[in-house]
């Protein structure tokens, strides 16, 4: 998804869209907010990563967990995301709202 290349890109966004929708149930640690089109990723170093699928870009990193991310999820609004580490035990909430730009 090409941001520099508007026309490829919104050709490209409904296939992306149906993989993200086939990724999310068998992936925990993956969140995407259509409204916002903000998709969350946890990885295994704690961190989950924010991109912006608007313009392909990373948006945010945060230092979530000192362990790996077992699950995320955005909230119906889009203003909290939820992670969670199995192994730390820890539940976070994020307030993405005061993230965004």
């Amino acid at each position: 998804m090409n941001p520099q290349n508007r026309e490829v890109r919104n050709m490209c966004l409904d296939n992306g869209k149906r993989i993200l929708g086939c990724l999310l149930p068998n992936y925990p640690m993956i969140s995407f907010h259509q409204n916002s089109q903000k998709l969350a990723v946890g990885a295994n170093d704690g961190k989950i990563y924010i991109y912006d699928l608007t313009s392909g870009n990373l948006w945010k990193n945060l230092n979530a967990h000192t362990n790996e991310i077992s699950a995320l999820s955005f909230d119906f609004s889009g203003n909290i995301l939820v992670s969670y580490s199995s192994i730390e035990g820890a539940v976070k909430f994020w307030k993405v709202l005061y993230l965004l730009n």
